[in-house]
């Protein structure tokens, strides 16, 4: 059950309400509020939407990122919502102001924040048309989050368990064999232990194939 509450539209308290639940750091200025309206509320989820009401109508970049990320962490429940808003933020170029836009030193190639931010936002909009099934798509965002940064290795991991999902595990070992050719060592080696995951999945349903073939042989 969701409690309303007095509070009018208010993106800043609604952005800070998210920071809470996902264990970002919340402003001094608005602890107090949140963890008052948190006792409000009966759980978590309940408070997330809370969030998406107090951003009202989300016509701009922060409130998409606010709502479309509140849909996200409530769960299986709020997929298509997350669908929906995660597509609507990517449209206006899946960043907000406070997107971070640093670039860090990793050793053998320099990570851009920005690029790992909306690499990140196409990986959840993959995850989330994944848990509905909708493999064609779900493998289109994680290819497209890979093209992005292709050092995120999440991407990688979603596009290889879709395949298996669509029942193309060799596609998935194609896919993986490409991915292993990339220029960078954690890369090549996050490729490396998925390829041997998915040759185990082979083996099993080759085992199990094989298996059924002979049990109905041996009805004739």
């Amino acid at each position: 059950m969701l409690f309303r509450t007095k509070e009018k539209s208010d993106y800043k308290l609604a952005l800070q309400i998210y920071n809470h639940i996902s264990g970002r750091d919340v402003s001094p200025f608005y602890i107090g509020k949140v963890l008052k309206l948190e006792k409000t509320f009966e759980n978590k989820k309940a408070l997330l939407m809370e969030a998406v009401r107090l951003c009202g109508e989300p016509d701009n970049k922060d409130k998409l990122y606010v709502v479309s990320q509140c849909y996200v962490l409530a769960g299986a429940e709020y997929r298509p919502q997350a669908i929906e808003y995660l597509n609507k933020f990517i449209d206006c170029g899946a960043t907000w102001s406070g997107t971070p836009r640093q670039k860090i030193d990793m050793g053998d190639y320099i990570a851009d924040q920005l690029t790992q931010s909306k690499a990140e936002i196409w990986w959840q909009l993959a995850h989330a048309y994944e848990g509905e099934y909708q493999f064609e798509d779900a493998l289109k965002a994680y290819l497209t989050s890979l093209s992005i940064d292709n050092t995120y290795t999440p991407a990688v991991s979603g596009a290889a368990d879709v395949y298996v999902k669509m029942n193309n595990i060799d596609g998935g070992l194609k896919f993986l064999r490409e991915a292993k050719k990339s220029k960078y060592k954690d890369m090549k080696l996050f490729a490396a232990s998925k390829i041997e995951e998915l040759r185990e999945k082979k083996e099993k349903w080759l085992y199990i194939q094989t298996a059924s073939s002979e049990k109905e042989k041996g009805k004739c």
